[in-house]
């Protein structure tokens, strides 16, 4: 927040192997491990409990592509039933989605290797399995891909690409195909997936995508040929509207961020909707300006799209494009994002904001307010047993 004293204090820098990092993420069942994406065809692992030391990568990811690229994602395990799982996933402007795993010997080991990128301590690792066909016929770019993280689901993940597809794939089916897509998932370039978070009200069976279109949809894997359950054009308009990123708050059942080209960092509620959050006649958090983007109390209603999921809008950048976000883990309604002049944000929203429909009023008339709260917190519920019911 602006004004609160807070700094931020650089704990470890380290020179990345191909220079300009496209994408970095930690393994969650190793936190101390990050996988990395860059401007060339190799993705790297890094170890930060030793990196200070000896700054080379751990692991260098070679031979599954021929393309730079930037989706990255790491497969989550049940300790007692997967063990120390360290899997990931890439995939790349070449069409493929590759399987790197770390520990296996199905992913062959190439041995030590003598180009600047790694040194003589850096094992160099083959994949373990490609997906070729995952940017389709034309082996167009694939932009993003995402294990599912609940557990319970970890065998299958979702990729998304320029062929305009969001496709479902199963670790176990050895055919090589997905095993559900939709086509035509989004008016241009497909660039984002996420999976909402373990245990989510809403169920193991909804994701999110994001395209060039500036549109966030919401997805059920069972119906994916219906199409989306919801299209928020949250991204619509400005100097650039393509989906950088999209992330679930992981101590949220329904609160999805999203990052653009446009500058902005917005947060839907994809719970909410007219009958929980109706417009009001001023003003409003949720209506969007179509010409410019731009969301907040100064919009004009006549000029503007009413969307009720819109939750907050976070336009610090300045309409440099965003290239990254994240939630907190354990600190609620904290956030980071990152755009492509090297601007570190990390910000919270206001308590208001955060808990509109708390009880503030010390002459303890607040009751109206509090029971419309109630109302809109138990048509959400209704709203996720809906969801997660089968389509």
């Amino acid at each position: 927040r602006a004004g609160s004293g807070v700094s931020i204090e650089l704990a470890l820098s380290f020179s990345h192997a191909s220079g300009e990092v496209n994408r970095a993420r930690h393994a969650p069942n190793a936190p101390t491990l990050v996988a990395t994406r860059g401007p060339t065809n190799e993705a790297f692992v890094y170890d930060l409990e030793t990196v200070a030391s000896d700054p080379e990568p751990r692991w260098t990811l070679r031979g599954g592509h021929f393309a730079e690229g930037f989706g990255l994602s790491w497969r989550r395990g049940d300790g007692e039933r997967d063990g120390a799982v360290l899997e990931l996933l890439t995939c790349g402007n070449d069409g493929t989605v590759c399987l790197w795993d770390l520990q296996s010997a199905g992913s062959a080991e190439m041995g030590a290797s003598s180009s600047s990128s790694s040194s003589s301590s850096t094992r160099v690792l083959a994949p373990m399995r490609s997906y070729p066909t995952a940017g389709g016929a034309e082996m167009l770019a694939v932009g993003d891909v995402a294990w599912h993280p609940w557990v319970s689901e970890n065998s299958h993940f979702a990729s998304v690409g320029d062929d305009r597809r969001l496709c479902i794939w199963d670790v176990r089916d050895r055919s090589g195909g997905a095993v559900a897509f939709a086509p035509d998932a989004h008016e241009g370039d497909v660039t984002a997936v996420a999976w909402v978070p373990e245990d989510s009200a809403l169920g193991a069976h909804v994701l999110a995508t994001g395209g060039a279109d500036g549109v966030v949809k919401i997805w059920d894997r069972r119906a994916l040929g219906v199409g989306a359950t919801k299209a928020l054009a949250v991204h619509v308009g400005g100097d650039g509207s393509t989906v950088a990123n999209l992330t679930w708050a992981p101590w949220h059942d329904s609160l999805l961020m999203s990052a653009a080209d446009d500058g902005k960092v917005v947060w839907c509620d994809v719970l909410r909707d007219a009958d929980t959050h109706p417009q009001r006649v001023e003003g409003d958090d949720a209506a969007l300006d179509v010409e410019d983007g731009d969301g907040g109390d100064d919009g004009d209603l006549d000029d503007a799209v009413y969307i009720p999921e819109l939750f907050f809008t976070h336009a610090g950048h300045r309409g440099q494009p965003v290239t990254d976000v994240a939630f907190s883990p354990s600190m609620p309604w904290l956030a980071a994002c990152v755009d492509d002049q090297n601007q570190l944000h990390v910000w919270m929203p206001s308590d208001d904001i955060c808990h509109p429909d708390d009880d503030d009023d010390d002459d303890g008339e607040g009751g109206g307010e509090e029971d419309t709260g109630a109302a809109a917190a138990a048509t959400k519920r209704k709203r996720a047993e809906e969801i997660n019911a089968a389509p």
